[in-house]
């Protein structure tokens, strides 16, 4: 049985995480990883990236981490690394334009790091698995995935995995008739009027 393998399955949730953490550690990483103002550093996911002009903003870094490598270089080097309770006193203006300048100033990235960020997302784990339907080789992009495509998918919910030929339906209706055919396959009548192609207009 020949199917196309080139429909493939969705990609679950927590992959999609796995790669905006990814994407979001590299960045942390790329500019010391310490908040710019008090000099935090403990966890990485206390870090917020904030913009110094929000007329320059073009997305949000927190929530765009799928987007273009390139694109998500350039938005964060707009930004100064800072932890949440410095990020809440920048909102609440305990600092002058100044000052905030001055922390975009002290902001270091390191280039090298930022060029290999990209390939460094592309490296998985790759698990290849025989799909159940067309016993083809395929790379894995869910954990309890079983099939190669949505083609194969639906195939194996079919009640008749094996149907007969149009020929060989068409022969045997010469010496008998719908319901005795679709009684054999355990289908109905309009089942075998759809596998041989013929619309049912008794609607």
């Amino acid at each position: 049985m020949e199917i196309n393998n080139d429909v493939r399955l969705n990609t679950e949730y927590p992959r999609i995480k796995e790669l905006r953490n990814r994407r979001r550690n590299i960045l942390v990483d790329s500019c010391g990883a310490r908040c710019i103002i008090c000099g935090y550093d403990k966890t990485k996911t206390a870090f917020v990236f904030h913009h110094i002009d929000a007329t320059k903003k073009e997305f949000t870094l927190s929530s765009d981490f799928l987007i273009k490598w390139e694109k998500i270089v350039i938005e964060a080097k707009k930004c100064i690394l800072i932890c949440r309770n410095c990020h809440a006193e920048v909102h609440d203006g305990f600092f002058n334009k100044k000052q905030m300048n001055d922390f975009y100033k002290k902001m270091k990235w390191d280039e090298q790091l930022l060029n290999q960020g990209d390939k460094n997302n592309e490296i998985r784990k790759k698990v290849t698995a025989n799909c159940k339907v067309c016993e083809k080789s395929f790379i894995k992009v869910r954990r309890n995935q079983k099939y190669c495509s949505n083609k194969c998918s639906k195939y194996s919910q079919r009640k008749v995995k094996r149907r007969p030929s149009k020929e060989k339906l068409l022969k045997s209706l010469e010496i008998s008739n719908y319901t005795q055919v679709a009684k054999k396959y355990g289908v109905s009548d309009s089942c075998i009027r759809k596998w041989i192609g013929i619309k049912n207009n008794s609607s």
